[in-house]
Order: structure tokens, then sequence, then C-alpha cells
């Protein structure tokens, strides 16, 4: 019989455990790259070079976005190139054992609830739905609320192989000369990386950018990236801030060194606390003219945008902000954006798997 390896150790790798053994397959081992466990629910872990079965079906247990639209995700890629052909992407996972679906969302991260009358809000997804602009968006709205009240790999949505923040099917730079840039929770500068591409591509400039990372960790790899980038980028203003963004000034608990999910203590786990400074976007930009904001700040992004009130009315940048951190963001924050300046043309979009990088788009 094929042995079975499932890539990741983590939560979602035992969840892809837990819905094979409920089958009746028995998996053999795990492949993680970075666990220092030896072993994981009665299963060795190893590293890729020390799987011997080059044969065995390899499922990918990380919910990764592709890199592009129907192309593999890294990972799979990496074990592709290690010999491992008989790899199994996340998608395909949850299609053979379907209890992994319900297995991840008893997790309890993020949007993810069990109770269905805590993650759907009929009447105000109604009041959404009407403010989309675009067709797919509205589809797409459908389908994540379907999946919500009944989780199945039929009404699964997957990712859309676009580039976070910035899609090819969204128009968010159309209307926009000189790009003005402010990215709160900007990780390691990947996201500004990103916008120099895709404006080279474009034929656009950018007047400056400025990045809000609070986590200490992440800060230090942003200003690098952002050295970097300056090479490039001669004519623009790179700026990294090691503070968060907030609805006024204070100062909060965070935890820290945990990676892109470093956020307000309590919101994403266990990890490292330490007090950081987090600062309203009217007071520390009120002379600034951004064209473009985006959050992705871990379930802060309403307080965030309370604090960029004036901004938002005021200059009416595009905003891209993330839609998935509380399951009720799906909807508070698209009607608190439309109470402030209801001209903007809203998009919805999933750029990752299991609802991760939900994100809706206002345009001017």
């Amino acid at each position: 019989m094929q042995s079975i390896g499932i890539y990741g150790a983590g939560g979602y790798g035992r969840a892809f455990c837990r819905a094979m053994k409920s089958r009746g397959v028995e998996p053999a081992f795990f492949i993680d790259q970075y666990s220092n466990e030896a072993e994981v629910l009665g299963l060795p872990v190893y590293r890729i070079p020390q799987v011997r079965d080059k044969s065995a079906a390899i499922y990918v247990s990380l919910a990764l976005p592709p890199v592009a639209a129907d192309t593999d995700d890294a990972v799979t890629a990496d074990l592709r190139a290690a010999g491992l052909h008989n790899v199994h992407r996340f998608e395909d996972g949850l299609r053979d054992f379907p209890a992994a679906l319900h297995e991840i969302i008893a997790l309890g991260q993020l949007w993810m609830d069990t109770d269905p009358t805590t993650s759907i809000d009929d009447a105000k997804l109604a009041r959404v739905r009407a403010l989309l602009h675009d067709d797919q968006s509205r589809r797409l709205l459908d389908r994540i609320v379907a999946f919500r009240r009944e989780p199945s790999y039929a009404s699964y949505v997957a990712p859309d192989g676009q580039t976070e923040y910035f899609p090819d099917d969204v128009d968010v730079f159309s209307s926009l000369d000189t790009i003005r840039f402010v990215d709160c929770g900007a990780y390691t500068g990947d996201t500004v990386a990103a916008l120099a591409q895709r404006l080279r591509s474009l034929g656009k400039t950018l007047d400056y950018a400025i990045s809000f990372e609070p986590d200490p960790a992440n800060h230090a790899t942003l200003v690098d990236e952002l050295a970097r980038q300056k090479a490039d980028l001669p004519g623009s203003r790179l700026m990294a801030l090691p503070l968060g963004v907030w609805s006024h000034d204070t100062v909060l608990r965070f935890n820290v060194g945990n990676g892109s999910s470093s956020g307000v203590a309590g919101s994403t786990g266990d990890a490292t606390t330490a007090d950081v400074p987090v600062v309203a976007l009217d007071g520390m930009l009120a002379s600034a003219e951004p064209n473009f904001i985006k959050m992705d700040i871990e379930g802060a992004e309403r307080e965030a945008l309370r604090g960029a009130q004036q901004i938002i009315q005021r200059c009416r940048p595009n905003l891209a902000v993330c839609v998935y951190h509380r399951p009720d963001d799906l909807w508070e924050i698209p009607l608190a954006i439309h109470a402030l300046h209801p001209g903007y043309r809203m998009h919805l979009r999933v750029h990752s798997h299991m609802g991760l990088s939900t994100v809706l788009y206002c345009t001017t």
C-alpha cells in the first residue's frame, strides 16, 4: 500500500491527520522544515531530504496561495524539485478528506467559528452585497457566506492567484498618477517590494511609501528591504516606522516575534509580549495626502479606520483592507468605510486558502 505523508506538522497538518484517520487512512509521517519535534501524533517528523520513499503521496496542509492562477504554491514546487512528484495541493486534501475542513474550522483561528450565527449576519451582509461594484465580488460574497453556513468542498472558495493588494482585475492604479502609499502592517517589506514591481510594469512612479510595523524583528527586516528598494527607486521616499496603527495614540501590549501574525496581545495566540506605541493616521499624517492605504493588521483594522476618518474623508485614498481576521469584519468593515465615504467602488477578492487574505478594495 502506498505510504502517505503530510507536509506541515502544525495545526492544519494535525487536522489533516485526524481527517485521514477518520476515513481509515493511516498517514506514515509528517514533513516539516522548521519543527523541532521528532514525533507528532505518533508519527515521525522528517525534513524533505529524509523522505526515502519518493513515490509517497504527500498532502500539503499549509494554506499557501498559488504563485499564480492554476500553478503550484512554493512548497509544492519545492517538493517536486526534491523528487517527490506525487504531491497533492491543499485543495486536493480538502477534496480527498472533507473532514479536514471541519477540523480546521474547529481550531477557531481568525474568522473561523463553528457557530454560523457568529460568522453570518444576513441583514448586514445584504447591505454589503448591495455596495459591491462588480458581479465577481457579489458572487464571491455569496460563496463565502455559503461556505460559512455549511462548509464543504463544493462551496470552498479557492484563492484567485492574483497579487494580494494589487490584483490585476481590480483597478487600483488608473486614477493615480504618482503613488503616495501607506502600508499598515508592513511586515518585512514584501508589500512595498510587490508595489514597486507592479508600478515599474505600469510605468508609474512612487512618491513615497510610509510603512508601519511594530514588531521589532519584522521592523529590522523591513528596514533592510526598504534599503534595497531605495536603490531601485532613487526618486522615492521610503520610511519604516516602528509603530502600530490604532484609533488614537497610545501604548498597547503586543504579541511580538510571531512573524506575520504579530498583533495586539490576545488576538493572535501565545507569543512574547511587549509594549508597543500605536498611532492614529489622522494625527501622524495630518499634513500628508496619501492616495493608497493598505491595512493588514491582525484584527485592528476597524480601530485603525476610526483613526483615519479625516484622511479618508479629505483625501479619499484607494484602500486595500483585510476583512478576515474577525468573523464580523466581512460586513462591519465595508459598512464602516461606506459611512466614511459613500462614493467608494467596493470590490472583494480572496487571495489565499480557507478565506485567508480576503481583501476589500475601495477605489475612487
